[in-house]
């Protein structure tokens, strides 16, 4: 019988193939070019299940752009791809939302974190599986992914989903931070630096809002959001060498990316070589 992954891989390149991916090489991973400068990817994750028999699979996917590979020897693996992406819990409404946290059975818990299960010994339950994750990602993964088109809509997502990716520019790290320059993005991030701290005091109890615990937690993310992101960046800004090494970074970026992109199978022309 053919494998779980053989399985997804063709049922993915099929379905998959009207909105412009193609099967990544050397990855059970799919990614489409985007404005020649975006590498949109949706890649298959499996795990053990606790269901007897069953084995539990989902997909990660994000974005990544042709800046955002420092070195063309590194080992762009599966894992560097999942822990720059985002899970479907992140764009798709929880399924039982009315026993949010009351589980029946373990099968039911997998059902709500978005992992799917299947029988291991039977081809159509993993077909139906698959079906059923497909069908998810066609609703949910590829209209996120449709309004991330160029630099700019990169870097809000960074905002949004991997503020990380852009700390500390005024370091020329191997992040998406110098990308900021880049797009002469000058966003002070205050929203971002407010929505954190009010998330923080919605699931906080008035005795931890007036420790010392909260306070050294607000002036953590103060650190991260507006020090190392924002007035790294400036500090970019305000040195014209810096600036110019910068920018000298960002070209070098621009051939590692295509080589990285080539061996992945992707063409810088945006038109993909048909999938073997």
């Amino acid at each position: 019988m053919p494998s779980f992954n053989s399985h997804f891989n063709k049922y993915f390149i099929e379905h998959l193939s009207p909105y412009g991916f193609i099967k990544l090489k050397g990855l059970n991973a799919f990614g489409r070019l985007v404005n020649r400068e975006l590498l949109h990817y949706i890649i298959l994750t499996t795990r053990k299940s606790l269901v007897k028999g069953k084995k539990a699979f989902n997909v990660s996917f994000g974005v990544c752009s042709i800046y955002s590979f420092p070195e063309v020897n590194y080992s762009y693996d599966k894992y560097f791809f999942i822990n720059r992406g985002l899970s479907l819990i992140n764009v798709a409404p929880k399924r039982e939302p009315a026993k949010e946290n009351v589980y029946k059975s373990v099968e039911e818990l997998h059902w709500v974190i978005y992992e799917y299960l299947y029988d291991i010994n039977n081809e159509n339950d993993m077909t139906a599986a698959i079906g059923d994750c497909f069908k998810c990602v066609e609703d949910h993964v590829i209209p996120f992914l449709d309004k991330i088109t160029d630099l700019r809509s990169y870097v809000e997502y960074c905002k949004e989903h991997q503020p990380h990716l852009l700390r500390n520019a005024d370091t020329l790290p191997t992040n998406d931070s110098l990308l900021l320059i880049k797009t002469d993005d000058h966003d002070d991030l205050m929203w971002l630096f407010k929505r954190n701290c009010d998330i923080l005091l919605e699931s906080s109890d008035d005795g931890y809002r007036k420790s010392d615990d909260f306070k050294r937690t607000e002036e953590l993310l103060y650190d991260s959001i507006i020090e190392q992101t924002a007035k790294a960046r400036d500090k970019v800004y305000n040195d014209p060498e810096l600036y110019r090494k910068a920018m000298d970074i960002l070209s070098d970026r621009v051939q590692t990316g295509k080589t990285i992109l080539s061996g992945f199978g992707i063409k810088q022309t945006g038109e993909n070589d048909d999938e073997e």
